[in-house]
């Protein structure tokens, strides 16, 4: 009965993510043809400064509601009395904000369905990446499925399959930006997978990130709302110092200049979307992740046609469909791989989610299991 219990809600939180991400997609894609048509475009650093100062609030009420020790002495113990621990999450905040950064170009530049399926490269970058610098080992069905997954790609990705909608700055441009995008949570997927496996052949903790800051074992490591507090903070510093010491076009607009109520929504969603992932990533499997990857793409597709009145070509539909099937083959022979990669990396919306994930006494898994668990999510 608990079993069916899980499942159910598992589902729901997925259908709620797939929701969710492919309302966040379409919003992004709207507020940005508004802004091209009226020329009152607001700025990306501003809106990922905005997100990220709402999900480091959101954490900090959930560390202070959920922590033993209270957020002030969590705070205090994980951040001031150990920096160097909390600078680790820089790297991936960079990564995170270069990552966030891109897709906003690409949805820019390109239609939602578009993006939605080139976001899908990252599952053949981490794959190939995997087995350059891992040394992973693939079978020859999921191979097949990642070859086919390229193919869908490139089918779908070809301009001439959408004649109507606006003008954009370039094609080109988008997909590059998307591509690139892909590329960054791709190499963070196989850093952090390389960071947990160093340490756990030294009998540590899963990850460095998660690591406890104290030499004493019975002080508890930093938790998952600390973490994504971390990764929040240093995803702030980021676009803050760009935009106090580059020079841009950002220097002659006003913070928030161009945020209208929809772009406000629109941020709001991005921040909460983190937590949601974060259940997602603890309560449901691989498969029906992957479940949830295609009833996305497939829901911004069939709005985006409707709301946008954008007209697909059957190549388009057809790569879509050898994207979506790809992703479900790779999903159903996941648990084939002699050593799994962290998907929940890979295919989240955010790092915050899974860098700070409590595997251990915490969690419901131990820091082994971590090694071996793939994770699906959008």
């Amino acid at each position: 009965m608990a079993n069916t219990t899980v499942s159910s809600f598992a589902c729901f939180l997925l259908a709620l993510l797939a929701v969710s991400n492919t309302t966040v997609v379409l919003l992004q894609s709207a507020t940005f043809s508004k802004a091209f048509v009226t020329k009152d475009f607001y700025s990306v650093r501003h809106m990922i400064i905005v997100t990220e100062c709402l999900k480091f609030f959101v954490a900090a009420l959930l560390e202070e509601h959920h922590s033993n020790w209270g957020l002030k002495k969590s705070f205090q113990h994980h951040v001031i009395g150990n920096p160097c621990d909390a600078m680790k999450t820089a790297i991936p905040a960079f990564l995170y904000f270069a990552q966030t950064y891109l897709l906003f170009e690409g949805l820019f530049n390109l239609s939602a369905p578009t993006v939605q399926v080139a976001k899908q490269s990252k599952i053949l970058m981490t794959a190939l990446l995997s087995v350059i610098i891992l040394q992973r080992k693939y079978t020859s069905v999921q191979w097949t499925c990642l070859v086919t997954l390229a193919l869908g790609i490139s089918l779908a990705l070809m301009p001439r399959y959408f004649s109507t909608g606006p003008p954009r700055q370039g094609f080109l441009y988008g997909i590059t930006a998307v591509l690139l995008a892909g590329l960054a949570m791709s190499f963070a997927t196989v850093y952090f997978e390389k960071v947990l496996k160093d340490s756990s052949k030294e009998d540590k903790e899963a990850s460095p990130l998660i690591l406890e800051t104290s030499q004493d074992n019975n002080l508890p490591p930093a938790s998952l709302w600390m973490r994504t507090m971390q990764l929040s903070f240093f995803s702030i510093l980021i676009p803050i110092g760009r935009y106090m010491f580059e020079g841009s076009e950002d220097h002659n607009k006003p913070f928030l200049h161009g945020f209208t109520v929809w772009v406000w929504v629109l941020a709001i969603l991005n921040a909460l979307m983190g937590v949601l992932i974060t259940a997602v990533i603890k309560y449901a499997d691989s498969v029906l992740k992957a479940l949830a990857t295609s009833l996305s793409m497939v829901l911004t597709t069939l709005l985006d046609a409707v709301f946008f009145g954008r007209q697909l070509a059957p190549t388009f539909l057809l790569g879509m469909l050898l994207v979506v099937g790809s992703v479900l083959c790779f999903s159903f022979h996941i648990d084939r791989v002699p050593s799994r990669p962290l998907w929940d990396i890979l295919m989240s919306q955010s790092l915050a989610a899974t860098i700070g994930h409590p595997w251990g006494k915490d969690g419901n898994r131990n820091a082994e299991d971590s090694l071996s668990a793939p994770l699906l999510v959008i």
